[in-house]
């Protein structure tokens, strides 16, 4: 019904479809798709990262330009054989030097075209750093799903941890009550009586006085109340590390994440975690895996979560995640930093997240990859470098109060 409302002469469809501008294209659209991309990654440099509006006006108008010289002068002339017929008027016209000249010319462009193509072909494909650092970490992740009952421990123990200072994050930690110490108290000196025998026939006694040995009462401490949540980390000073109950069954830490978690995995294994991570990963398609994971059995006291960098997620799919999380004791979400539309919607829900679950912490990447040191993110602005990796289990290991 389309094909017929548009190659009907004089409807509307016809008429929108088949104007000057969406002609243009349409003649020109294979030249289009094949220049676009090289010239994309020629500013670019990454595929997959977003071009501002001055690079992407630039890159289009540099791809018009060069698809229409490439439909004019040799596309064209290729389809309806002006190109064979000129080349046969220029043998019949031209000298005969000028004619072996440029037949070595078309021969020598010929043979680097076919050795170049050969080399494309049969060369070994170097990865970039990026998927050179994802693949390292694959290396050191796990698959919960198929982790077996035999894998998780009946009972676990946790890694030995350390308390900083005070937090000054939301929300107010209340600094734990010290009971005054009560200060030395000594016995008073007690003197015997002196007794005095009659001098006919005993020489008078004298008993020393005796002092008793000072007794100091030990200053007594409350042990701080057990603290289950942060609020939204945004700053790494001050700040007072998580009270992470025992384990009494599955992993005591469990860390479940995109890409930019799997760069890390090595780090955070390093730490006791058992990483499931994997690139491409979206939150709304791991919701059905989250939950065999959770009826296996192998949440034990904390999980930490990182998704969101591939794609947005609606409210539902986020609540979803929140009730399979609501019996683990500690949960640790962290916000997207990636220069992506969804992102921002993504990290107002993971924000908002501690108010109304009182198991969540959020550490806000985003606002905390930025005080980093050093070259932490590659060139896209989303993945870890090896300074990167290190920085972001530090920071989740610092939130747990690891050593």
């Amino acid at each position: 019904m389309l094909i017929a409302a548009v190659t009907h002469q004089g409807s509307v469809a016809n008429r929108v479809l088949g104007g000057r501008v969406l002609l243009w294209i349409g003649t020109r659209s294979y030249g289009l798709y094949l220049y676009h991309w090289p010239i994309y990654q020629a500013i670019r440099h990454v595929a997959g990262n977003s071009l501002n509006v001055r690079e992407f006006a630039f890159a289009m108008v540099l791809t018009g330009v060069i698809t229409e010289l490439s439909y004019r002068f040799v596309e064209t002339p290729i389809r309806t054989g002006q190109f064979i017929a000129g080349w046969n008027r220029f043998r019949a016209r031209s000298s005969r030097g000028l004619k072996v000249a440029a037949s070595s010319g078309l021969a020598i462009a010929a043979v680097i075209a076919l050795v170049a193509g050969a080399a494309l072909v049969t060369a070994n494909v170097q990865q970039n750093e990026i998927a050179q650092a994802l693949d390292q970490g694959g290396n050191f992740t796990t698959d919960l799903l198929l982790a077996g009952e035999g894998d998780i421990p009946a009972t676990s123990t946790l890694p030995a941890t350390t308390v900083a200072t005070p937090s000054t994050t939301d929300p107010e930690v209340t600094a734990p009550t010290v009971v005054t110490p009560v200060g030395p108290t000594t016995l008073p000196d007690q003197e015997a009586t002196v007794t005095t025998v009659p001098d006919s026939t005993v020489a008078a006694t004298t008993v020393a006085p005796t002092t008793a040995v000072p007794t100091t009462v030990p200053p007594t401490t409350i042990a701080p109340a057990p603290l289950t949540q942060l609020g939204v980390i945004n700053t790494i000073e001050g700040l007072v590390a998580l009270t992470i109950p025992p384990s009494e069954s599955g992993f005591p830490l469990v860390a479940m994440g995109d890409s930019v978690m799997l760069g890390a995995a090595e780090e955070l294994q390093g730490r006791g975690f058992q990483v499931d991570a994997e690139k491409n990963r979206q939150l709304k398609n791991y919701l059905p895996e989250m939950a065999a994971i959770r009826d296996n059995g192998t949440f034990g006291s904390v999980v930490v979560v990182h998704l969101g960098t591939n794609g947005g997620f609606g409210q539902d799919s986020f609540d979803q995640m929140m009730a399979i999380l609501a019996d683990v004791p500690i949960v640790l979400l962290l916000t997207d930093k990636a220069d992506r539309g969804w992102v921002a919607g993504n990290n107002d829900k993971i924000r908002a997240a501690p108010a109304n679950h009182p198991n969540v912490t959020v550490i806000d990447w985003e606002a905390l990859a930025p005080s980093c040191e050093g070259n932490c993110l590659y060139s896209d602005g989303i993945h870890l470098t090896q300074s990167g990796q290190n920085f972001y289990s530090w920071l989740i290991g610092t939130v747990l109060g690891q050593a």
